[in-house]
């Protein structure tokens, strides 16, 4: 059975390989700013780490592969700290997050980076 985790991972990591470029933000249907080359990295260990030219933060995240669900957790990607919990697709290189945060509906689009073949 494949780890319920391996759509945001993928099936190997080395040196941070398969890391996320966040492409776009809409948090309440108003797009947020996204500074370019923004990235957000899953580990195995379900840690998340979003790396901006302010720093990186590290939070937690799940996703059930099976339902296609997630949930990221202290990781202020959509500029407040709550959690951010949905369902997301694979569209391509692009893996697309649907859901809310902070009582708002939310929509974030990240595109492989570093993913090789």
């Amino acid at each position: 059975m494949m780890d319920p985790i391996t759509d945001f991972t993928g099936s190997r990591q080395i040196n941070r390989a398969r890391t996320w470029k966040v492409e776009s933000l809409i948090v309440g249907n108003e797009p947020i700013a996204v500074e370019t080359g923004a990235l957000l990295f899953f580990d195995f260990n379900r840690r998340c780490v979003y790396v901006n030219g302010y720093g990186r933060r590290a939070g937690t995240f799940e996703a059930q592969k099976a339902r296609r669900t997630f949930r990221i957790q202290g990781v202020p990607i959509s500029q407040n700290s709550e959690a951010i919990v949905g369902s997301y697709r694979i569209a391509g290189d692009r893996l697309l997050l649907d859901g809310h945060t902070g009582g708002k509906p939310m929509s974030l689009v990240l595109r492989r980076h570093r993913w090789g073949r």
